[in-house]
């Protein structure tokens, strides 16, 4: 039980790290108008890249829960 205990605080305690890293990373001020671009660029590959995984599991799921029906 105390690994247990003791992976949850780990865990929860990287959780909060990560927290406090994106909140002073979102704080800080751009100052170059070409930065601002590239990240505009970045966020537009990567919600093109989420979109096309959810619907790739979306098709997976639908044909793995379809096979299951006739095991």
């Amino acid at each position: 039980m105390n690994l247990v205990f003791a992976a949850l605080t780990v865990g929860g305690l990287a959780i909060l790290l990560a927290i406090y890293i994106v909140w002073r990373i979102l704080r800080e001020d751009v100052e170059d108008s070409g930065l601002v671009g590239v990240a505009d660029y970045i966020r537009d590959g990567t919600n093109a890249f989420i979109k096309r995984m959810y619907k790739t599991i979306a098709v997976f799921y639908c044909i793995t829960s379809y096979s299951h029906r006739f095991v």
